[in-house]
């Protein structure tokens, strides 16, 4: 999968999405950023900890999939963003952040469908 081409399509689908990054299983960024016209909310030592706590959750939920099927993502709404974590086919994570007014049931939708169908975008 093109990560640079999925991130760039993310950003594409609405001005909401803040931010948008690949990580690998060892926590390193694969691809991604922060949207030209966005600030972060969080410092690096913070950002680490959300990644870190992201990845905790989804090794958390595999007890489960082997009943539940594989996640497809989490959403957690602060007052200041909402988080997105979608699991990627290779096993990577995506963490996309989204302004707290943003309709994230449509951007979920949208984001599903680039990641899931990446030709298509």
């Amino acid at each position: 999968m093109n990560y640079d081409k999925l991130c760039k399509d993310i950003f594409e689908i609405d001005n909401s999405v803040r931010f948008a990054n690949v990580y690998n299983k060892h926590g390193e960024v694969v691809s991604g950023g922060m949207h030209k016209d966005k600030e972060s909310l969080l410092n690096r030592e913070e950002a680490l900890m959300s990644l870190y706590y992201s990845k905790q959750m989804f090794e958390k939920h595999k007890n489960l999939s082997h009943r539940l099927g594989k996640e497809r993502y989490s959403m957690t709404e602060y007052q200041n963003v909402k988080l997105l974590t979608i699991s990627l086919r290779d096993d990577n994570l995506l963490l996309i952040s989204l302004e707290p007014k943003s309709d994230h049931c449509k951007m979920i939708t949208s984001i599903l469908k680039v990641v899931e169908n990446p030709h298509a975008s």
